[in-house]
């Protein structure tokens, strides 16, 4: 799976996750994986649950304490991308 495959199923998770982060997220669109978590008004349960539902779609399972040392949704790309590439 690529980056920017990774990047649409943490967009669909902010957005399941949190609607009313939509609207930010569609206005910061193409800086969205320079954009933390935070900017769009999700907490650290709400950062927890997106990971989970990432972890799901990807079919992996993962500490979650991996995701903690960062809130950039950049980093979480790169995170997933590299333990998936690990993975196959």
């Amino acid at each position: 799976m690529d980056k920017h495959e990774i990047l649409n199923i943490i967009h669909s998770a902010i957005i399941d996750v949190s609607p009313c982060a939509e609207e930010l997220l569609a206005t910061l669109k193409s800086k969205s994986q320079n954009v933390f978590f935070v900017d769009l008004g999700i907490n650290s349960i709400d950062y927890a649950e997106i990971t989970y539902f990432v972890m799901e779609k990807l079919n992996v399972d993962y500490p979650l304490d991996i995701f903690t040392c960062t809130n950039r949704i950049n980093d979480v790309v790169e995170i997933f991308y590299e333990l998936t590439s690990a993975k196959a």
